[in-house]
């Protein structure tokens, strides 16, 4: 099975094993687990043993056939390296990574010592790196075995984090991620934690991936820290540049308001009706003409939506109507909204914010991005 996903370091999964079992706290609330039975539930073939380790030989050859390059999460829905998948499985696993350079594979475990032992037989291409999950302080001894692998990048994920990691090993080293849990029951998350390692990884310069801050609703509590977002990578040297992903971080950065954001965004188009929306926490703004009810035609969730309707500036009112036009017309235009003949052609403003530029003429909305 593979497919899209909501990692913010990885755009495909794919998952020539599934199910795993639970050797440390941060397997408690495993979100893979209850995604598998919740697709044995479905019916779903794969998943019908739920979450006991199972490979899946027909998805082997699956990263071959994509022909644009992807950032591929390997065994997102379980552990390659689990001790019921066989060796020569892993083998083939590889194997494939390496007759699929345009791709990057992620191999991430909670076992790299076995993947360190089984190191010395794997054909280990460029485009595989190797991480290893560490929650606290009592399992940072998972970097000393993955340092001992000749991956080309080796990584930290310090996912779910349940505790302070104050001597955090970064020796060889190529790239730390840290995340909250998220989900039910999901364990708090403190500040302190997450300062006291990005401050190790800004001493040792090792780039620092911040996902999320987690908890019950994630997307609420979102991923800031200290006023900015922390998405930095390594520099992936005899690659393809992924700018997908950097676009993307680059526009959550700024619709979060963190570095970057921008202070306020312009006004609405003359003549439009703001409003806020607290079901949605989304500032709506209506076309001119429009009532200013429901859910207008043309949306846009501005740079931080969580901020107060006091914090946007406020439209302008409508232009005065030319003498002799329609009572209820905007200036040069008909009260059907388009122009009068010989008037000149609506004005074209936009307005930007979040990112993103909205053109609004007199008579339509219409998104489109910028240009560069």
């Amino acid at each position: 099975m593979s497919g899209r996903h909501g990692i913010g370091w990885a755009e495909e999964s794919w998952n020539p094993t599934t199910g795993c079992t639970k050797i440390s706290p941060g397997c408690a609330h495993c979100w893979a687990e209850r995604m598998a039975w919740r697709l044995q539930g479905m019916g779903q073939k794969r998943y019908a043993r739920g979450f006991q380790v199972t490979t899946h030989e027909d998805l082997l050859e699956k990263p071959l056939h994509w022909a644009k390059p992807r950032l591929v999460y390997v065994s997102f829905m379980g552990d390659l390296l689990h001790e019921e998948v066989p060796d020569e499985f892993i083998g083939r696993v590889f194997e494939v990574m390496a007759r699929a350079p345009r791709h990057r594979f992620h191999v991430l475990t909670k076992r790299p010592e076995r993947l360190a032992r089984l190191s010395p037989r794997l054909p280990w291409p460029d485009n595989a790196w190797a991480g290893a999950t560490v929650e606290n302080a009592a399992h940072a001894y998972r970097g000393d075995w993955l340092r001992q692998t000749p991956a080309a990048i080796k990584y930290l994920v310090l996912e779910p984090l349940l505790g302070p990691v104050d001597e955090l090993d970064l020796t060889g080293i190529g790239w730390v991620i840290l995340g909250g849990e998220s989900g039910p029951g999901a364990r708090p998350l403190h500040t302190d934690w997450v300062r006291s390692v990005r401050d190790q990884c800004v001493a040792a310069d090792v780039p620092f991936y911040f996902k999320q801050w987690g908890g019950v609703r994630r997307k609420e509590t979102g991923r800031t820290l200290d006023g900015r977002l922390w998405t930095e990578r390594p520099k992936d040297t005899g690659q393809l540049v992924f700018d997908g992903m950097e676009a993307r971080d680059h526009l959550d950065e700024r619709r979060e308001g963190g570095h970057g954001a921008p202070h306020a965004p312009g006004p609405p188009r003359r003549g439009s009706t703001v409003r806020e929306d607290k079901k949605s926490r989304r500032i709506l703004v209506f076309p001119p003409g429009e009532r200013a009810c429901g859910r207008p035609r043309a949306t846009r969730q501005l740079a931080n939506p969580y901020l107060p309707l006091s914090h946007y500036p406020a439209p302008r009112p409508p232009a005065r109507p030319p003498a002799g036009a329609p009572a209820g017309s905007a200036a040069g235009c008909a009260p059907t909204g388009r122009p009068f003949r010989g008037s000149p052609a609506p004005e074209r403003r936009g307005w930007s914010c979040g990112g993103l530029r909205l053109t609004t003429p007199a008579h339509r909305f219409a998104l489109r991005w910028p240009r560069r």
